[in-house]
């Protein structure tokens, strides 16, 4: 594939087929003299030979007056009857021929499979080719190519109006959104979403009219299918000043080229805004030593006034505003989350109560209007009167013991965002019963998972991964909440005790286990999605501890490769949407990329926060107290176009030609082991992605029913999940041999080279003739007997 003109060859044959919904899985670069478009014609056979003249204008016969009438004469076929008896063929050409006319600068593409097809019986011989080149120039009998035009270095952005074309092997968008919460993420039936209001927007206020016809859409949730993230600058289907976010994978708005073009490398120019202006300064902070005014969890109350004056000098913030409190409008609008609507995951009614309760205290905070404290108590006694607390709220019923599958830890976060950011509002009865709540869903279950009430400890609590994340901070923010509470006015109760216990045992689990998520190539090690959801609860965490105590007690620092995780998300971001390999997390709403502006500033990574703020989840209550002003630059500028994540455990690759072109062409491969990541990924040993020309041509199928029998039981080759289409080989971009899954002990090789191509700071780029990127794998001992 080069990053010049790009041309699609003819499909091969392979006798056992490929899994998933592309139909060739070698891609090579090389345009050999033996893989070009001529074809060699033969004559056909006549029964006389052909006349010694040219036929007559009038007619393809002769005559001579002594051996009479001849037989008409046969002439050679034209191109278009060989190409007849070829019908599958001819399709194929006609499709290279109108890619490579269509594009201008982009890669070449070429789909080839090895002479020899394996079978069942020569499954050890499979190997999976994948190759980026910059530097082929065309022969004189390769396939034709365009000469880039001086368009090729103008400025790029966003299109303004998406591709209407159904990629081949993608499903079209045909579901209805759902009538009773708002969409929490991209499903494939959303429609293009916006960047939000413009900077002169005013704040929508809270209405009480009929229900809009468009639900808000709010939090970047990867469903089941592709992860074809719009662009911010597509067309709304929601109400003024409601975007429809979708997480990483959209391109950079026109506003961040003009915004920073004066300053192309990322940098923060100027001190943080605001600081040092927090009156609570200990000089050695503690966990349990926390700040005696409110809020104490993301975001303290010195920030809120600091707040107003940056929204009205900052367009991003201002943006950002007005998309949130309009969101909040339209969730007033609705019928509350009802957990009976719990089905598909632990994560739905959580999740989506979460970004209710975070939106409507953003919008109290912002314009003092009860009704969001109406419409935010609404929410939590929906939950109150579906789960009624006992009496004694350690004792049973347990939440664990309910008939429906709920994570508690999410939803006892939300309780703890409500309790503190509108605990001034709250009358006592209220708050006793936001505290009940709190301590018999949240403390009462970590009793259980820790193991402190002689259980079995649950697996997460000394495993790495977004479970780790989610749990514990769910945890240790609803005890950052009511610890006054805790440690005062129920100590009677015998709560205190086993709150201290827990409160120690989770901070050493989230230091020790979530923070070490992230291998030492920077990926995480379960799936992108799951990436985003764990990194998004543990920045929740640091930031609240941060704002809370003033400190971060290890949570930042105890795995260096944290501080390089942005790059993960960065690279793994096409231009329709992440490469979510395995389990996409369709239903943890409450994630954005946002945690990518948290890191910036605790890293000083300033790239990490250029490249979200124009994500399109980015309006989001967290945004407004992780973002800098002060940033400026181009997040690309200095970034290789191609990296490698070289750890075994899950070394994958990406490759791109453009970091500004949204037509351009991406392409990202993943090998690694198949196991050790929390039953999260797929037996998907060299499935790939690609975008080209504002689509996704090669699609990621996502996650299935995550609550389904034995769904996420197990990794064994026996599990009951590699039953499921979608997590089984068939159901991936790549070799099928006998209809039979890949082996789980698998040990792939591959092998990966770059000119490490920078773009630079300029949103035109013309690819150097030089360029040049590949990655292959071995992934032969995942067929066979290995």
């Amino acid at each position: 594939m080069s990053r010049r003109p790009s041309l699609f060859r003819g499909p091969s044959t392979r006798g056992s087929g490929t899994g998933g919904v592309f139909s060739e899985h070698t891609i090579e670069s090389d345009r050999s003299d033996d893989d070009n478009n001529s074809e060699q014609e033969s004559e056909p056979q006549s029964e006389q030979p052909p006349p010694e003249s040219p036929p007559p204008e009038d007619g393809p016969t002769s005559e001579d007056p002594e051996k009479g009438p001849e037989k008409p004469i046969r002439r050679p076929w034209p191109l278009w009857a060989k190409l007849c008896a070829c019908i599958s063929l001819i399709i194929a050409i006609i499709l290279i021929i109108v890619l490579s006319v269509v594009l201008t600068r982009k890669s070449v593409l070429t789909p080839s499979l090895p002479d020899t097809t394996p079978t069942a019986t020569t499954a050890t011989t499979v190997t999976v080719v994948l190759t980026i080149s910059l530097a082929i120039t065309p022969t004189s009998d390769a396939l034709p190519t365009l000469t880039p035009t001086a368009d090729d270095t103008s400025p790029t952005t966003a299109p303004d109006t998406p591709p209407t074309a159904t990629p081949s092997g993608e499903t079209p968008a045909t579901d209805t959104p759902p009538t009773t919460a708002p969409t929490a993420g991209p499903a494939v039936t959303d429609a293009p979403p916006t960047a939000g209001p413009s900077a002169t927007d005013a704040l929508p206020t809270a209405s009480t009219d009929a229900p809009p016809t468009a639900e808000p859409s709010v939090g970047p949730s990867a469903t089941v299918g592709p992860s074809d993230g719009p662009s911010p600058t597509d067309t709304p289907i929601t109400a003024p000043g409601v975007p429809t976010p979708t997480g990483p994978g959209d391109q950079p708005t026109s506003q961040t080229i003009a915004d920073t073009a004066s300053a192309p490398s990322p940098t923060f120019v100027g001190p943080p805004s605001g600081s040092p202006t927090d009156t609570f300064q200990p000089p050695s902070p503690q966990p349990t030593v926390m700040r005696p005014d409110r809020p104490r969890l993301i975001a303290p109350p010195y920030r809120w006034p600091l707040l107003t004056t940056l929204i009205a000098s900052d367009p991003y913030l201002q943006a950002w505003d007005g998309t949130i409190v309009s969101n909040a409008d339209q969730f007033a609008q609705l019928p509350p989350v009802s957990p009976s609507a719990n089905e598909t995951g632990p994560y739905d009614v959580p999740g989506e109560v979460k970004i209710r309760i975070k939106t409507f205290a953003y919008a109290y905070r912002r314009t003092s209007s009860d009704i969001w404290v109406t419409r935010t108590w609404t929410e939590i006694l929906n939950i109150l009167n579906y789960a009624p607390v006992p009496s004694n709220p350690l004792g049973p019923p347990y939440p664990w013991q309910l008939p429906y599958f709920i994570d508690w830890y999410e939803l006892t976060s939300a309780l703890a965002i409500a309790y503190d950011w509108l605990f001034e509002v709250w009358s006592a009865e209220q708050r006793q019963k936001i505290e009940s709540m709190i301590i018999w869903a949240g403390l009462s279950s970590a009793i259980h998972d820790f193991g402190f009430d002689h259980s079995t400890p649950a697996t997460w609590t000394t495993s790495p991964g977004q479970k780790s994340c989610v749990s514990n901070a769910g945890i240790l923010m609803r005890l950052l909440a009511i610890w006054d509470t805790l440690s005062s006015d129920r100590a009677g109760s015998g709560i205190a005790d086993p709150a201290q216990q827990v409160f120690a045992q989770s901070l050493s689990s989230a230091t020790s286990y979530c923070a070490s998520s992230v291998s030492k190539d920077r990926s995480w090690i379960e799936t992108p999605s799951a990436g985003l959801a764990g990194a998004t609860a543990l920045a929740e965490l640091a930031a609240s501890f941060l704002a809370a105590t003033g400190g971060t007690y290890g949570l930042m620092t105890t795995n260096p490769n944290f501080k390089r995780f942005g790059l993960f998300q960065i690279y793994a971001s096409g231009y329709k949407g992440l490469f979510d390999y395995g389990d996409v997390e369709p239903t943890v709403y409450s994630t954005s990329g946002n945690s990518m502006m948290f890191y910036a500033v605790q890293y000083n990574k300033p790239e990490y926060m250029l490249f979200q703020r124009d994500r399109s989840d980015a309006a989001d209550p967290w945004s407004m107290f992780w973002y800098e002003p002060t940033i400026a630059g181009q997040f690309w500028s200095g970034l290789p176009l191609d990296h490698y994540f070289d750890d075994p455990q899950d070394s994958w690759v990406s490759m791109r030609s453009s970091w500004t072109d949204p037509q351009g062409l991406f392409v990202a491969m993943k090998s690694g082991k198949l196991t050790g990541h929390s039953a999260k990924g797929d037996l998907d040993l060299g499935d790939f992605v690609i975008d080209c020309l504002g689509e996704r041509w090669a699609v990621e199928l996502g996650s299935g029913m995550t609550n389904a029998t034995g769904y996420s039981d197990s990794e064994a080759q026996d599990s009951q999940r590699w039953l499921y289409y979608r997590k089984r080989t068939e159901g991936q971009n790549t070799i099928l041999i006998g209809g039979e899954n890949q082996n789980v002990g698998a040990s792939p090789t591959c092998n990966f080279g770059s000119t490490n191509t920078v773009q630079g700071a300029s949103t035109g780029f013309h690819v150097p003739l030089d360029s040049t990127a590949f990655f292959t794998t071995d992934i032969s001992t995942a067929y066979g007997e290995g």
